[in-house]
């Protein structure tokens, strides 16, 4: 198994490598210790890395001093030990919720492994092998305080400032608004697969999928912060594909970095760049260009130059590919990629070209937010599966982020029934190619079994939602709501109307209210009407997101946020408004319109109103109803196999090597429940039983 009873969370093994990857199989074999080993940890404010350092349910904090030179240097240990626990102390310190007045509520031990050494000279805490661990353990008192673990690891991952509550006036504490706040005040902290994602970095490649509200953005900002800490003179670069992503991309950078290190980043060596980039700003393809001399080709050119089967931007790399005379240019040791699912192949194979020897590639992306027409990306065209093979002992390449944070179940479900077509009356429009990725991103089989034309039911685990939205949102009928109206005027006073409700009953501000356009229509145009009502009517002003403001800009404190799909994507809001829904509906390009739809609806943190009219709505309210029938569960046919083949796949390269880890961390649960759970019913003991028994 890759994990046991402890998560291992692989960091940095440039330094101490031998005594690393021994602490790293040590571990791994032993199933009764618990808890988070990370080994290589970021650094932590005073610019010291951490050679390994355990948070433990029984044992509190462990900090691993590795030691690797010789007997008559390791005397004495003791000054070391020392900076390491207040290295940490001081860390854990800024966090408030854990202290009790003066004092901590956890405990620090720091243990020094020096493998080389055969005289330990009667220290304790000095450690020639490491079957003299246990007897150290037990002079450990147990954690008084095991109830704040999740608090202890939050603090430690620098997840505590990941969102900021805003200052709220309330005067109603049961309003939307009371609602909205407590989820903002609630602690965050960083789940194993979203540590690992930020912390395992590979050699070469590694990518990064997970459903929308996963924390794929706020993961490669982390990870930008914790390789830039490693490494202050290291080159970075940043790219995405909607540009009003960059603010909120450098807020999130220079924050991460300053809780890192303490100290402000030089932005000059995490650049943050748009895919494209132009004359005015800079974009990775633009700098590629100006750095080796290559004919830069605007959108403009390019849209008359491009055959017209081919998409813009697709054109210009290749036609960039096919002036360089160089496999590498060295401009970057790190380029992370966020959006990755609308960006051509050729623009894969450009980054390639731009980084340094060793360089490292970081892609992250969502299959069912594929957006663009033209010619997305094809991982099979430009990565082998080699290169995302996950191997024992090492950093993984390959991260499957499986619970939603953003969003409340019912919203995520709604988005995966409409975006597969599950309750649709012409059948499935596209699938999963390995029913094992149903687990992977948070659902359980409840009835049937995964065999063609079989009745099955999925339902969302509670572990892939945050328990607060359980908590506090007491009626789910009320998260998901759809309207049909006689015409566009009719939609832009409804909306109009449930805006003004929103601010002047709900307790909400502007910038918790997201309007997004799925009409086919020029934006402007259709939402013209909508701003005109919301200013005569009810006197809320209103911008175009990237039209009436510039193209970085998206939220504003004084003003409503109005956005096509496109510019709406990594973006969220409390409310969501999608009107001109019915559009979607159409059976041409109905893949591209289904991943609108989903989009659209999960860019809401809470709740999501869907307007449209005539026929197309008609469609989308019944499946909508029968969505809410099945009580936010999927429930459907499952397809042959020749159904399948014929269906559009999302994650369509998903391995063996993927589908035993998720059997294996579904064993571990089972295991720890087992162990941990007295009230473990009879089922779950005979499928522990069944799966240890038939695995091979």
């Amino acid at each position: 198994m890759e994990e046991k009873m402890i998560e291992i969370v692989r960091g940095s093994y440039e330094n101490k490598l031998v005594t690393k990857n021994k602490l790293d199989k040590y571990f791994y074999t032993h199933e009764d210790y618990e808890g988070t080993l990370y080994i290589g940890y970021p650094i932590i404010g005073e610019g010291e890395s951490i050679d390994a350092l355990w948070i433990s349910k029984k044992y509190s904090i462990i900090i691993f001093d590795l030691y690797e030179g010789n007997s008559a240097d390791c005397i004495e240990r003791d000054e070391i030990r020392d900076g390491l626990y207040n290295q940490i102390n001081s860390t854990l310190m800024r966090t408030k919720e854990l202290m009790r007045g003066r004092n901590p509520i956890y405990t620090i031990s720091v243990i020094t492994i020096a493998l080389s050494v055969t005289n330990t000279y009667e220290d304790p805490f000095i450690l020639n092998d490491f079957n003299q661990l246990n007897g150290v353990l037990e002079g450990i008192e147990e954690w008084e305080s095991p109830e704040e673990y999740d608090r202890v690891l939050s603090a430690i991952q620098v997840a505590t400032k990941i969102h900021t509550a805003s200052k709220r006036i309330i005067k109603h504490e049961s309003s939307k608004g009371a609602i909205l706040r407590e989820i903002e005040n609630s602690l965050a902290t960083l789940d194993i697969a979203q540590n690992k994602a930020v912390i395992e970095t590979a050699n070469g490649l590694q990518r990064i999928r997970g459903l929308a509200g996963s924390g794929k953005t706020i993961i490669i900002a982390l990870k930008a912060a914790y390789l830039y800490s490693l490494n202050p003179e290291i080159q970075i670069a940043i790219t995405f594909y909607t540009k009003a992503l960059k603010p909120m991309l450098e807020s999130f950078i220079r924050r991460f970095v300053w809780e890192y290190t303490r100290s402000e980043p030089d932005m000059a060596r995490i650049k943050i760049l748009n895919t494209w980039g132009g004359f005015k700003e800079q974009g990775l393809y633009s700098e590629l260009c100006s750095k080796t001399g290559i004919e830069f080709i605007n959108y403009a050119e390019a849209a008359t130059r491009k055959d017209i089967t081919q998409d813009a931007f697709s054109f210009v790399c290749q036609e960039a590919l096919s002036q360089l005379d160089q496999d590498n240019y060295d401009l970057y040791d790190v380029i992370l990629i966020d959006e990755a699912q609308d960006l051509p192949s050729n623009f894969f194979l450009l980054c390639k070209k731009m980084l340094k020897k060793n360089g490292k590639m970081v892609i992250a992306y969502d299959e069912m937010q594929t957006l663009t027409t033209g010619s997305p990306l094809n991982i099979k065209e430009v990565f082998s599966p080699e290169e995302f093979a996950n191997e024992p002992y090492k950093p993984k390449r390959d991260i499957i982020l499986p619970v939603c944070y953003r969003n409340p179940k019912e919203v995520i479900v709604t988005a995966h029934a409409l975006g597969f077509g599950i309750y649709r009356e012409g059948g499935l429009v596209q699938f999963f190619n390995d029913p094992a990725l149903w687990k992977e991103v948070g659902y359980e089989l409840a009835e049937g079994k995964f065999q063609g034309e079989t009745n099955i039911m999925l339902y969302r685990t509670e572990e892939s939602s945050p328990a607060i939205f359980n908590r506090i949102l007491h009626d789910p009928q009320d998260i998901v709501l759809d309207y049909k109206v006689g015409s566009p005027l009719d939609e832009a006073k409804f909306v109009a109307d449930e805006i003004y409700k929103n601010i002047h009953q709900d307790d909400l501000q502007m910038r918790d209210i997201l309007v997004i356009s799925l009409a086919n229509e020029n934006l402007e145009r259709y939402v013209g009407m909508l701003r005109y009502v919301l200013y005569e009517k009810c006197k809320i002003p209103s911008h175009i997101a990237g039209v009436t403001t510039s193209p970085d800009s998206f939220f504003q404190d004084d003003s409503i946020t109005i956005s096509g799909i496109l510019r709406a994507k990594g973006n969220e809001a409390a409310v969501v408004y999608i009107i001109g829904a019915q559009d979607c509906m159409q059976d041409y390009n109905i893949r591209h319109h289904r991943n609108e739809l989903f989009t659209a609806i999960t860019r809401s943190k809470m709740w999501v109103r869907i307007f449209g009219y005539g026929n197309g709505m008609d469609a989308l309210h019944n499946e909508l109803e029968a969505i809410r029938k099945h009580k936010f569960t999927l429930s459907f046919k499952y397809p042959t196999n020749e159904e399948i083949e014929e269906l559009d796949k999302v994650y369509s390269d998903y391995n063996e090597n993927t589908a035993n880890e998720v059997e294996n961390r579904e064993i571990n649960n089972l295991l720890k429940k087992l162990l941990n759970d007295p009230n473990i019913t009879k089922k779950e003991k005979e499928l522990l039983i069944n799966k240890m028994t038939t695995r091979e």
